[in-house]
């Protein structure tokens, strides 16, 4: 009896994750589309790039686990993974099968995240700095860093400025044709509507 309990229990908690994660998902989702939706109907002023390499690797995790997911869900009693769930839970195969069903859909929800910000495109255009996840307007730019080797500038919207973590974007790579041209853009726009008092 207690058995039987605990594993409706674990399904329900699960399932409760699996709607958080859904929510949560779905306003991210919702955000970086809207975002690039935008950036590509204005024009664009300098384009930016940032580094895909850490998003390409956990597109790539994310595939495997679901993949191994997929292989588990086909044939559970013959996996070594899900035995704790038939001897300590005293699940039936079914049962485990839906387990790896919520499983799959929150490992899904990730892999959705995480490949609309490998295809994200960042830029400079008229009313601010789009990045893959936010959009930074000019009234927020309160300061900003450029390496002093290479290409690449911070941004942040943090009053305490671009060195802090909080506020602050990833590193946003440009053409070296485009250094002056942004530092301009930078420079004329930055604490734009902070008040002086």
């Amino acid at each position: 009896m207690v058995i039987t309990m605990s594993k409706y229990i674990l399904i329900g908690i699960l399932s409760g994750v699996c709607l958080i994660v859904l929510a949560g998902a779905s306003f991210i989702l919702a955000i970086i589309i809207r975002h690039q939706r935008r950036l590509k109907y204005s024009i664009t002023i300098i384009p930016l790039k940032t580094n895909k390499f850490f998003y390409w690797l956990l597109d790539i995790f994310l595939a495997l686990i679901m993949v191994l997911l997929g292989f588990i869900f086909a044939k559970p009693q013959d996996s070594g993974l899900v035995q704790e769930l038939y001897t300590i839970w005293g699940m039936a195969t079914g049962e485990i099968r839906i387990v790896l069903s919520i499983l799959m859909f929150i490992n899904l929800c990730c892999l959705a995240i995480s490949i609309v910000l490998t295809y994200a495109k960042s830029a400079v255009v008229n009313d601010g700095i789009y990045t893959a996840i936010y959009f930074l307007d000019w009234n927020h730019l309160y300061d900003f860093y450029f390496e002093k080797k290479g290409n690449k500038v911070i941004v942040s919207n943090n009053r305490n400025g671009a060195l802090t973590l909080s506020g602050t974007s990833a590193p946003l790579k440009f053409d070296p044709a485009d250094r002056e041209k942004l530092k301009f853009l930078l420079n004329k726009n930055k604490n734009k509507f902070v008040s002086k008092n």
